[in-house]
């Protein structure tokens, strides 16, 4: 097993709200021995010249830079590219460290796929990726594929394919992850929905 924690900190990305958030993202870390210690947390102030520069106080913690949601997202580490991946219920964003910078990648349901409805509370698969894709799940209102039907609600199953910059298409498949500074301009396909769990309320 490959150890991808480094510098032995755990990194957490948060908002304020489940939902209809307006003020940002905000970063907090724990040393991975201390992460039941809730006195332990530091958070983002600001980042200068990319040093991150942390506080122990919340009252200190300001939003990160070029980086959005206005409701749950997902993040990880994705070794295959080695980049930081953050997923919305609409965009896909990454960075070189949990701080940033952060990137705008592209978006995977803008506008929504062919009988996509909307979705919400994004959560990145971390086992299983690949080398340029990774799995999620998305809880949403889908069209059923049999009856054209709006369904209520539904637990989805989606892989991501990530194009890096330059790559073609013919590419994608055979990629081989590059060890410099990667900039991701498209995440966009939303290659299946499963329908693995319906359920009406």
């Amino acid at each position: 097993m490959i150890e991808l924690n480094t510098d032995g900190y755990v990194y957490a990305l948060g908002i304020g709200t489940e939902w209809g958030w307006q003020k940002g993202l905000y970063t907090a870390r724990v040393l991975k021995d201390d992460i039941l210690d809730y006195t332990a947390y530091e958070y983002l102030v600001t980042v200068e010249e990319g040093i991150p520069y942390w506080s122990s106080s919340q009252c200190d913690a300001n939003p990160l830079q070029s980086v959005y949601t206005r409701g749950q997202a997902s993040a990880m580490y994705h070794p295959g590219i080695n980049r930081y991946v953050l997923l919305t219920a609409q965009d896909v964003f990454d960075a070189p460290n949990p701080w940033g910078p952060w990137t705008y990648a592209g978006s995977w349901a803008r506008p929504p796929p062919k009988g996509w409805v909307g979705g919400y509370q994004p959560g990145i698969i971390s086992k299983d990726t690949g080398e340029n894709y990774f799995w999620f799940t998305i809880a949403g209102q889908p069209k059923n594929p049999w009856s054209g039907k709006e369904v209520k609600y539904s637990l989805n199953l989606g892989k991501m394919v990530m194009k890096l910059e330059g790559e073609s298409d013919s590419e994608v498949d055979r990629y081989e992850p590059n060890t410099g500074f990667i900039v991701l301009v498209i995440l966009v396909a939303f290659c299946v929905i499963l329908y693995v769990l319906t359920r009406k309320f």
